[in-house]
């Protein structure tokens, strides 16, 4: 029992080391390709566009590692996975939003400090909501004959 408990603990570090990495460099290719869009390619742009055309890109890279890589999701189609994939995305924005807007505007805080807290247990939100929903892995159906 202790030794399948370590082994499980162990899993899931390595599956939410994978998670960060696979965050980390999203965030790099969200913030390169908007550097880039902003400052070289199109310097005279609308700004928020190019900032939903770099979190798109960023997106399809997070979903495509994430799918292959952290959850090794290959199991059920690419289809079903991206609707979940968005659900679980839109639901974090709008807990993120909501804490926001809770932190600074109801309780008062200073939105530089509440930052990182929520950034945090949106990551726990999502890393969990990703395993257990946008890539879990198909239930063996019970033979009923």
């Amino acid at each position: 029992m202790r030794e399948e408990i370590r082994q499980r603990a162990l899993k899931e570090g390595k599956g939410v080391i994978k998670f960060l990495i696979v965050g980390g460099v999203s965030f790099l290719i969200y913030s390169g390709m908007y550097f880039a869009l902003t400052r070289w390619w199109l310097p005279m742009a609308n700004l928020t566009l190019m900032n939903i055309l770099s979190i798109c890109t960023s997106g399809l890279f997070n979903f495509a590692a994430h799918r292959g890589w952290t959850y090794r999701a290959t199991h059920a189609s690419s289809r079903t996975q991206i609707g979940r994939y968005l659900a679980v995305v839109v639901s974090a924005a709008v807990l993120q939003s909501f804490l926001f807007w809770l932190s600074v505007e109801h309780i008062g805080i200073l939105d530089l400090y509440v930052l990182i807290p929520i950034a945090g247990i949106c990551a726990f939100y999502t890393y969990f909501a990703h395993r257990l929903f946008t890539f879990r892995k198909a239930q063996n159906p019970v033979n009923v004959l």
